[in-house]
């Protein structure tokens, strides 16, 4: 196995981030990114730009509106910091339980680890063939012994 096994998977990640980082300058700041950080005439361009003459001009200003009431709504409660005991109540409790558990769940099956190094793991243990299933398996427990295909030397004396 060359280093390709690896270096191919790695390098068919790159053009993705890559049209991302040459292409982000020319994306135009979200309207409520700009009512957030306080720049309302900026925000209303923004909306204007994104939505060109799908609205009306009053439909523009209503979506403005509403814009600016729940951005003044999420800056009033970002100062209170007990809210983050709300995902501990009712409703938001079984979306918290659901969320942190498929979180640990993928952590702990070992899918990333498997996925992130599963050849450089395979290559080094000297399996024959890294990623072919396992020879005995549970659909070759009632076959007889010369029915099931060879992994290569260490099956043979075994």
């Amino acid at each position: 196995m060359s280093r390709q096994a690896y270096q191919i998977p790695l390098y068919a990640c790159f053009p993705a981030p890559a049209i991302l980082f040459l292409t982000l300058p020319l994306i135009h700041e979200s309207p409520r990114w700009l009512l957030n950080h306080g720049r309302p005439t900026e925000a209303l361009a923004s909306l204007r730009f994104l939505r060109k003459g799908a609205y009306d001009e009053v439909a523009l200003q209503q979506e403005f509106e509403e814009m600016k009431a729940v951005a003044a709504r999420e800056a009033e409660t970002q100062k209170d910091w007990r809210l983050i005991f709300e995902l501990f109540k009712g409703h938001n409790l079984r979306r918290t339980i659901i969320c942190v558990g498929v979180g640990t769940a993928n952590a702990g099956v070992g899918a990333m680890f498997i996925l992130a190094f599963g050849t450089y793991f395979f290559k080094t243990v000297r399996r024959p063939r890294p990623l072919s299933p396992p020879c005995e398996s549970s659909l070759t427990v009632n076959r007889p012994k010369s029915a099931i295909p060879s992994c290569g030397p260490s099956s043979a004396t075994a």
